[in-house]
């Protein structure tokens, strides 16, 4: 049996579920028409699935035990993902849009992601979600303070029961 700090059960532990996700989505893809198939791997094409591999986390290899062999087996590894999972994504994804959007509604991805706008809303997704999320954390703790103010005002026995639970934090 594999100790818990080899590589292979460390994959195994971190794989498994998208192997899972992936058998699934294989056994539906047949299903689908080969417009629709088409529809979609044109969209993916746009919206450049085509580079998953660049965006898969991979430092999740980063925690592999440590020893002089650690970097020939991430390089080996990112390979053999690379070579599984590119058309395993292909059917995944076919089988998620084939779910949620009927063939025109493909093709009119198609083609707004053909058009000069959509080609700039691909351009600039990354950066606008990041941005977003960057924004957005600084005011969650703000917001977060109000929101239990508004509450505790309009609740004056929580506040109540709050202060006068022993074990409260009271450093806040």
């Amino acid at each position: 049996m594999l100790g818990s700090s080899s590589p292979e059960l460390f994959l195994v532990e971190n794989i498994t579920q998208v192997s899972k996700g992936i058998e699934s989505a294989n056994s539906q893809h047949a299903g689908i028409d080969s417009a629709k198939q088409g529809s979609i791997r044109k969209l993916l094409e746009l919206q450049g699935s085509n580079d998953c591999m660049n965006r898969l986390p991979f430092e999740m290899f980063e925690n592999l035990p440590a020893g002089n062999y650690q970097e020939r087996l991430q390089k080996l590894l990112v390979n053999r993902l690379k070579e599984k999972i590119v058309s395993d994504e292909i059917n995944v994804s076919m089988s998620v849009y084939d779910k949620h959007f009927s063939q025109s509604e493909i093709d009119g991805l198609v083609s707004f992601y053909s058009a000069p706008l959509g080609t700039k809303a691909l351009s600039v997704r990354d950066q606008v979600l990041v941005e977003t999320r960057s924004r957005l954390a600084k005011f969650a703790s703000q917001w977060s303070q109000e929101a239990l103010n508004e509450v505790l005002n309009e609740n004056p026995d929580l506040r109540k029961a709050i202060e006068a639970d022993p074990g409260r934090d009271t450093k806040r």
